[in-house]
């Protein structure tokens, strides 16, 4: 069966669309990729693209009813964006409407390429890329969508035609899991493989959560003394698959022991006692947990303990890029003394979580993972009314006043940018610094870049680590790229350049440390999280202007402020709409005693950790009336009927 490409409004009036989901130049990238593997497989490819008459006639609708005129023939948001043009002979087909099909070319033109299946790519995914799919499977067609290489100005939308397509057989596929007439496991499969752990987590929650807060605290309690004493295996663990460096794996281990300790003393009853009745806190049931690779420990400890503590059975969903490092923290979680099936782990990705959500017994989710994660998880949840809590990741700013030491800052921003290669969630992402400030700023930062030492991240003397794949590696490098393409200057360490930095990435996947200045306030640099080893200095005036451009971008996870001025603290303080401030120090890091959330696209539903572990793991039931008597007396003396006497 010979696939043909089909790649769908690749035009620049789509692409320049602010509110696109992925970035125009992340969408760009993968469909390059795309066109670039058909092309060296000589596969056939067809481009589809809207095209409005500058005279008028037929638009899409919605268009029509709104007078837009876009994608005009001959105008520059009618041409092909450059990495998406059509070489050689590509066919082109024009349409007016939603579907590649409408015009009645694009079905003829596939049939006399002898292709039965289709990979259609391009935006949107909720509209016109929907629409040529649904098109091309009532032709008989079999049909893939690239996931890497489509777009959304509409993301809610396109979450749910993901979760709808899906359901209806259509396969979703990024480009590194693609072959032609590649067949992925049907959807009852996946259903077989979590059903029976589903099932097993709902048949031990009654008993789980009848045994009362005293207990399940008693049970988890050695968790804590587990994880010290294994410190080493699971530091271990982590910087060999998630090239975590030694001293921050092992801090990592020690958190997740100082998060056990924080959930279990916190962990209570909440009985509330009015003249009319009672209010209590009760678990939801089973709840799905679904955890990220970057901290494959700590925060799936963070989330175990206090579902299981407020009386929950847990399936626990690690993230694939982590499974071996989840198979040491199962075994050290397989030692406390549990019923069986009070916690589950289960293997795989997306399709298994939809899976498990749709299957009906899950109460509740809570995920650490990407904005495209929670987008399709928020869809998910509303289909069957469960609460959903998330954090997404954050685009976290420092600002910098004009009264600070300069070297002490620098450290601060050295070490949240590029420790760990930027792969944490509270990592600072741009440093928004005080006119005079900002020139010493920038010279002391690129100093200290120059004294990192990149190395193998099982090495003590290691400072600066590969990030986790290939992937990450060339979507990062693509970003910073587009960066300085679109004005922004880039500056990468003298040491990036040298034999022995390339020979550590003939084996690990590293991308040398970069500090952009200057860039569009508007440009995906920084807008987007980049989840990579890169800074974004800006300068401004004002700290009222920091401020301003602090809250230019859509997510709001964490922010610092450093200044010596309590007046400039307090404004901080008072304006900043962030779910982490920091003062004086750098945004990454959170304690286990703080709750850890985000505003904006940075999370939803309540934070993790502290306060939030009761409002998400247990929920609020009232009782009316008066508890019987009880015999033999000692009954009575239970922790419901003390309250309702």
């Amino acid at each position: 069966m010979r696939p043909c490409l089909i790649s769908v409004d690749l035009q620049g009036d789509f692409l320049d669309d602010p509110g696109l989901e992925p970035a125009a130049g992340q969408v760009l990238a993968g469909a390059s990729a795309w066109l670039e593997e058909f092309r060296d497989r000589a596969l056939p490819i067809v481009h589809v693209r809207t095209t409005v008459l500058a005279e008028g006639g037929p638009a899409p609708p919605h268009w029509r009813d709104s007078d837009r005129r876009r994608c005009v023939r001959g105008s520059d948001g009618w041409r092909f964006a450059p990495p998406a043009a059509p070489r050689g002979d590509e066919p082109v087909v024009d349409k007016t409407h939603y579907s590649g099909f409408q015009s009645g070319r694009l079905l003829p033109l596939v049939s006399e390429l002898e292709a039965r299946e289709v990979v259609v790519i391009g935006v949107h995914l909720h509209g016109c890329v929907r629409s040529t799919a649904l098109d091309a499977s009532a032709a008989g067609l079999e049909v893939s969508i690239g996931l890497d290489a489509t777009g959304s100005n509409d993301p809610p939308h396109a979450a749910a035609t993901r979760r709808w397509m899906s359901e209806r057989g259509f396969r979703f596929v990024e480009l590194g899991d693609w072959e032609p007439t590649g067949r992925r496991a049907g959807a009852r499969d996946v259903e077989r493989r979590v059903e029976a752990a589903a099932g097993r987590a709902a048949d031990a929650f009654g008993g789980w959560s009848a045994l009362g807060m005293e207990q399940r605290v008693a049970s988890l309690a050695p968790l804590s003394a587990l994880l010290r004493g294994e410190a080493t295996r699971l530091a271990e663990a982590m910087s060999a698959e998630v090239n975590k460096p030694r001293g921050e794996a092992l801090a990592e281990v020690s958190y997740a022991a100082d998060l056990t300790e924080q959930a279990l003393a916190r962990a209570s009853d909440s009985i509330r006692r009015t003249p009319d009745g009672l209010a209590r806190r009760v678990p939801h049931g089973p709840v799905l947990l679904a955890t990220p690779w970057n901290n494959p420990v700590g925060i799936p400890v963070g989330k175990i303990v206090a579902a299981l503590a407020y009386g929950n059975a847990a399936i626990w969903k690690p993230s694939p890029e982590a499974s071996s490092v989840s198979a040491v923290l199962q075994d050290v979680l397989g030692r406390l003394d549990l019923p069986t099936g009070v916690l589950e782990r289960v293997e795989g990705g997306a399709a298994e979580v939809a899976a498990l959500v749709r299957g009906g017994r899950i109460r509740a989710v809570s995920l650490s993972g990407s904005l495209e994660a929670g987008r399709a998880l928020q869809d998910l949840c509303a289909t069957q009314l469960i609460p959903l809590q998330a954090e997404l990741g954050g685009n976290n700013a420092a600002l910098v006043c004009t009264d600070v030491d300069i070297d002490e800052v620098a450290d601060e921003l050295v070490a949240g940018a590029f420790g760990f290669a930027g792969q944490r969630c509270t990592a600072t992402r741009r440093a928004i610094v005080l006119g005079e400030a900002y020139a010493p700023l920038s010279d002391a930062v690129k100093a200290r870049v120059e004294a990192l030492r990149a190395g193998d991240p099982r090495s003590k003397e290691t400072t600066f680590a590969p990030v986790i794949s290939d992937a990450a590696a060339a979507r990062i490098e693509a970003l910073i790229d587009r960066a300085e393409a679109g004005g922004g200057e880039v500056w990468r360490p003298r040491w990036s350049e040298q034999r022995a930095f390339g020979e550590l990435r003939e084996d690990l996947p590293f991308v040398a440390p970069a500090v952009v200045e200057a860039p569009a306030p508007d440009s995906e640099i920084v807008r987007r999280e980049s989840f990579g080893p890169v800074l974004v200095l800006m300068q401004v005036a004002t700290l009222a202007e920091a401020i301003q451009r602090c809250h230019e971008v859509p997510q709001g996870l964490a922010a610092s402020i450093h200044s010596r001025s309590p007046d400039d603290v307090d404004l901080f303080t008072r304006k900043l709409r962030a779910g982490i401030l920091k003062l004086n120090r750098s945004t990454h890091g959170a304690a286990a005693s703080l709750p850890f959330g985000g505003f904006g696209l940075s999370g939803t539903g309540p934070p993790e950790h502290g306060e939030g572990d009761a409002e998400f793991y247990a929920r609020w039931q009232a009782i009316y009336g008066e508890h019987p008597t009880r015999t033999p007396p000692a009954a009575s003396e239970r922790p419901l009927a003390r309250a309702l006497r």
